[in-house]
C-alpha cells in the first residue's frame, strides 16, 4: 500500500508518495503564491494557491483509491462563495495583523478567549481578522451572515474543490487555531462566534484528524491536520516526556501533554491531534506550545570563520529577534526585533551571530518556562542540516539534543497519520549532539540575556 501526503506550507507546497513503512518513493513541489500587502495586511491569491496545490498532487499521478493526508499552515484563511466555491476574498495570511485594532477596542475579551481556547487574543488568528473585515465591509458581513459565503482554511478550501460532494470540513487541530473553537468540547463556541460576529453557516463541519475516508475523486482523504501537529507527532509522538523544537519561517516549541488539556500563562494550549471512527472523535491529544516569531533565516551559514565564538561575543551585545511582534511568553505585538546598543555597532557577521544566539536563547527561555529542560529534546527543521548550528544550539541550551534526520517531518507525519500508524515516542530517526565545553559560560550569558529582556520589555 502507498499513501500520498500534501504539505500546504508558508513558502512551499510539497507532496510525496510514501510506502506504508514510511519510505519516500516520489516527491513534487510548487512555490506558494507571493504574499502581497502593506501595513498590517498580508494576502495572496486563492485561485492561484488552488492551482499550485492541485499541480503538486498531479505530478505524483494519483492512483484510484489511494489514501491522502493533508497538513496545512495554521490560521491562513479565505471566504468563498457557498455555491460556486470561487474565492470572494484573497487568502488572509497568518502573518496578517489587520485584527490588531479590533483587539485594542475589546481588551475585556482576553480572559474569555483564553479560558475557552487556551490561546491569547492575538491578531494572528482568524476571529479578530474576520471581525475587522466585517466592521469595514458591511456588504461582506451581510453576505456572510446570510449563508451565501463559507470560511475555509487552506486545506478546507482545497478539499471543497477536490471533493465530488463539495465537502466543507476542517479537522479539530485547524479549527482550534481560529479562536472560534472550544477544543475541550470539540465544537464551535457560540460565545466566541458572537464575540467576533461570525454566523454558524459560515463555518465548516469539524471532523477528526484521522480515521476518515472522505471521497476526493480518485483519492480517499484519510487524514488532515495542522502542519506543526504533523511534525510533532512524527518527531516526538503524542505523550508527555519530550519536546519538539522546530525551526521554520517561525520557530515553535511543542510539549505534548497527552490527553490532558492544560493552560499556562503566556503559552498556547494546542490540540495536537484527534482520532476518530466514522467521523466521531474517540481520542484527543493536547500540547503546550511556545512560539518565536523568527526562525531559520537567522541561522549563520557563512563559510568563513565567525567573528566570535558564542561565549566570546561582547557581554552587552543582545538581541530579541522576533519579527511582527514578540511571541510567547511575552506577547508584545508592538515590538520586535530589538537590539542592544552594543549589538547595533557590531560588524555584520558578528551581529548575525548575536541574532542567532538570541534565537537559541528564546528557545531556551520557552523550554525552561514549560519545565522541559530535563526532557528529551528533539529538534527539526532545515536549519539543522547545518551541523555547526546544531552544535551551537546544544551549547546554548546546555543540554543534549536529538536532531531529527527526517528532512520532511511534516509530510512523513501526515502520511503516517493517513496510514493510522501509532506514533509512540515518535517515528523519526535522530542523532544525539551533546553540549560542548562552553556550557558554563553560556549559562551565565543566558542569565544576562534574560535580565536584559526583562528590563527592555519593562521600559
Amino acid at each position: 500500500m502507498t499513501v500520498l501526503a500534501l504539505d500546504l506550507g508558508s513558502t512551499r507546497i510539497k507532496a510525496a508518495r510514501f510506502e506504508a513503512s514510511g519510505k519516500t518513493l516520489k516527491s513534487a513541489e510548487q512555490p506558494t503564491p507571493n504574499i502581497v500587502g502593506s501595513g498590517t495586511r498580508r494576502e495572496f491569491d486563492g485561485a492561484e494557491f488552488l492551482l499550485r496545490a492541485e499541480q503538486a498532487l498531479l505530478e505524483l499521478q494519483p492512483r484510484q483509491g489511494e489514501r491522502l493526508g493533508i497538513a496545512s499552515q495554521r490560521s491562513s484563511f479565505l471566504l468563498f462563495d457557498a455555491h460556486s466555491g470561487k474565492p470572494v476574498t484573497p487568502v488572509i495570511s497568518w502573518q496578517d495583523r489587520r485584527g490588531a485594532e479590533w483587539i485594542a477596542g475589546h481588551a475585556d475579551a482576553h480572559e474569555l478567549v483564553g479560558e475557552i481556547t487556551g490561546l491569547p487574543l492575538s491578531a494572528h488568528y482568524v476571529g479578530p481578522k474576520l471581525a475587522a473585515m466585517f466592521a469595514t465591509d458591511r456588504e461582506l458581513a451581510k453576505r456572510a451572515n446570510s449563508g451565501r459565503l463559507r470560511l475555509g482554511t487552506l486545506e478546507t478550501f482545497l478539499i471543497r474543490h477536490l471533493s465530488p460532494e463539495l465537502l466543507h470540513v476542517t479537522d479539530e487541530t485547524m479549527a482550534a487555531r481560529t479562536l472560534l473553537f472550544d477544543s475541550r468540547s470539540g465544537a464551535w463556541s457560540p460565545k466566541l462566534c458572537d464575540l467576533f460576529g461570525v454566523h454558524s453557516s459560515l463555518l465548516p463541519r469539524v471532523v477528526p484528524s484521522s480515521g476518515r475516508s472522505d471521497d476526493l475523486g480518485p483519492l480517499v482523504l484519510s487524514a488532515s491536520i495542522a502542519d506543526q501537529s504533523a511534525g510533532a507527532l512524527h518527531a516526538v509522538g503524542a505523550g508527555p516526556g519530550a519536546a519538539l523544537i522546530n525551526f521554520g519561517t517561525g520557530s515553535f516549541v511543542v510539549s505534548p501533554t497527552g490527553a490532558q488539556w492544560q493552560r499556562k500563562h503566556g503559552y498556547l494550549t494546542s490540540l495536537l491531534h484527534s482520532r476518530g471512527t466514522a467521523g466521531e472523535v474517540r481520542e484527543r491529544g493536547f500540547a503546550l506550545e511556545g512560539t518565536v516569531n523568527a526562525g531559520a533565516s537567522l541561522v549563520v551559514r557563512d563559510a568563513s570563520p565567525a567573528a566570535a565564538a558564542d561565549h566570546d561575543l561582547p557581554d552587552d551585545a543582545m538581541a530579541l529577534v522576533d519579527e511582527n511582534g514578540i511571541g510567547a511568553p511575552h506577547w508584545r505585538a508592538d515590538l520586535g526585533p530589538i537590539w542592544s546598543p552594543a549589538a547595533e555597532k557590531l560588524a555584520p557577521l558578528t551581529r548575525r551571530r548575536v541574532a542567532e544566539q538570541g534565537l537559541c536563547f528564546r528557545v531556551r527561555e520557552i523550554l525552561a518556562d514549560l519545565g522541559c529542560m530535563e526532557r528529551r529534546l528533539v529538534v527539526a527543521g532545515g536549519a539543522l542540516h547545518d551541523a555547526a548550528f546544531a552544535q551551537r544550539l546544544a551549547d546554548c541550551l546546555g543540554r543534549p539534543i536529538e536532531v531529527c534526520l527526517e528532512p520532511e517531518a511534516t509530510l512523513a507525519g501526515v502520511a503516517a497519520l493517513a496510514c493510522d500508524r501509532e506514533f509512540g515516542r515518535g517515528l523519526a530517526q535522530s542523532r544525539v549532539i551533546a553540549p560542548g565545553e562552553q556550557r558554563e559560560a553560556l549559562d551565565a550569558r543566558f542569565g544576562r540575556w534574560r535580565s536584559w529582556v526583562a528590563s527592555t520589555l519593562a521600559s
